[in-house]
């Protein structure tokens, strides 16, 4: 199959020969590190982002199906947008507000959960002296520390596993658990 570009939501099949294997397997080796092969080896999936002069951040997703090994490329905007843009409820803003919390993000690949988080966190670090913590996989938009101290942890770089950061700190138990329930269903969910 040859390379296929999505523009505004419609697929587009490039006037290109198919990639073979070995260029998919070479590509995939120059966008990753030695530990994202080694997960990819062993999970079947990954994801990866990183930062081109040009391009500005860039998102990849890569994994293994019938066809062979696939990556999927996203361009990220290079601002993050405001929640206002993005046409979010209000209630969603009034998070920014609270002075501490967990807030879990949740939906299907490209619903814009990684945008939401970014808009919040930025809307936070703008207006408030806190400190933010993200998990992420992988860390799509980058936060620089402004009235906020951000501190950004990408999963299989930075840490381990989803709860590796929380168990660091003291935390009530209720709290720990409901995340190893998370993280367990996250690697059920990847082994079926």
């Amino acid at each position: 199959m040859p390379p296929i570009l999505r523009v505004d939501g419609a697929l587009e099949r490039l006037a290109e020969p198919p990639l073979t294997s070995d260029e998919v397997r070479e590509i995939a080796e120059s966008l990753l590190s030695a530990t994202e092969i080694a997960r990819l080896s062993a999970e079947g999936d990954v994801s990866t982002a990183w930062s081109h002069q040009n391009l500005g951040r860039t998102r990849a997703h890569l994994y293994g199906s019938q066809q062979g090994l696939t990556i999927a490329v996203r361009l990220l905007d290079a601002k993050v947008p405001s929640l206002e843009s993005l046409g979010l409820p209000e209630a969603l803003s009034a998070l920014s507000q609270r002075e501490r919390g967990l807030v879990i993000l949740a939906g299907p690949t490209g619903s814009g959960k990684s945008t939401t988080m970014a808009a919040l966190v930025d809307r936070i670090n703008a207006q408030h002296a806190r400190r933010i913590v993200t998990i992420e996989d992988p860390i799509e938009y980058r936060h620089e520390s402004r009235r906020s101290i951000v501190t950004q942890r990408a999963i299989g770089r930075e840490l381990r596993r989803m709860y590796d950061d929380v168990a660091q700190e003291p935390v009530p138990d209720d709290f720990m658990d409901l995340l190893q329930q998370i993280d367990r269903a996250n690697e059920t969910g990847k082994r079926s």
